[in-house]
């Protein structure tokens, strides 16, 4: 490792992503083998090709590329790591977490992955997903309007728009209405109910069943169709034949009464 920071990471290189880093760190490593070593006087890579024999071979699970860091999450279901805080969902707050900090993201593992992020860059960041907070929002749902994890654009546009007029229109009511709307998300997805809730206001309307009724609807369209490429089709049925050649139409004469 000290080998490869002083050779390849000084000076600090600068690429557009991990991936073209690890690239050039890949070309870097062949042409290294056309080196030199300033100890032994040999080839690198011929050095390598002698000692390859000796070597371990890679195990099934490499190490994870990131970096860990321990954590509590908080009464306000946040772990924080370099400075910045990350929601996780409600039943896990006071439990022990293990954050995985990756290049882009960041993972909280309680157990198992139980969220995921984009990873911060500044300091004292607030990376809040809000499906994490809306079953804990609805039983507040007066506070809606001040929760943090619904501002800085974190929901789509169309039900902030939503929240808006609900205000506007019925007062008081406003906020348990509105909330009401954010918990088809738990059975759907924010985009999903994000574009639910635009056709509604196209529409004219407000009211939650409607946007429900709406989204219930997409579901179904999008339901797959059944399939019957692959199935083995019935027997075709053959129709009977009817014949008439035992009856006898000779003879036949009107009666008379």
């Amino acid at each position: 490792m000290g080998y490869f920071e002083d050779n390849a990471f000084r000076p600090t290189p600068s690429y557009p992503s991990i991936e073209a880093l690890n690239i050039e760190l890949a070309h870097w490593s062949v042409a290294n083998l056309s080196n030199i070593n300033s100890t032994h006087r040999e080839l690198i890579g011929d050095r390598f090709n002698r000692e390859r024999w000796a070597l371990r071979a890679l195990p099934e699970r490499l190490p994870e590329p990131c970096v860990l860091e321990y954590a509590r999450v908080n009464k306000f279901q946040e772990v924080t790591a370099e400075t910045n805080h990350y929601s996780v969902p409600p039943r896990y707050v006071a439990r022990h977490a293990i954050v995985e900090i990756y290049e882009n993201t960041v993972r909280v593992i309680v157990d198992k992955c139980v969220a995921e992020h984009r990873r911060g860059r500044g300091k004292n960041e607030f990376i809040l997903d809000p499906m994490h907070f809306i079953e804990v929002v609805a039983r507040k749902h007066r506070s809606a309007t001040r929760a943090l994890a619904f501002a800085d654009q974190r929901l789509p546009q169309s039900l902030i728009v939503l929240r808006d007029r609900l205000i506007e229109r019925d007062g008081p009511t406003a906020t348990k209405k509105w909330m009401a709307v954010l918990q088809l998300a738990l059975k759907s997805s924010l985009s999903e109910l994000g574009d639910a809730t635009s056709i509604a206001l196209a529409s004219g309307t407000l009211d939650p069943e409607a946007i429900s009724l709406i989204l219930h609807q997409r579901h179904a369209r999008a339901a797959t169709l059944l399939d019957l490429a692959h199935h083995q089709g019935a027997p075709a049925l053959q129709a009977q034949v009817v014949t008439l050649d035992s009856y006898r139409m000779t003879g036949l004469v009107e009666g008379s009464l």
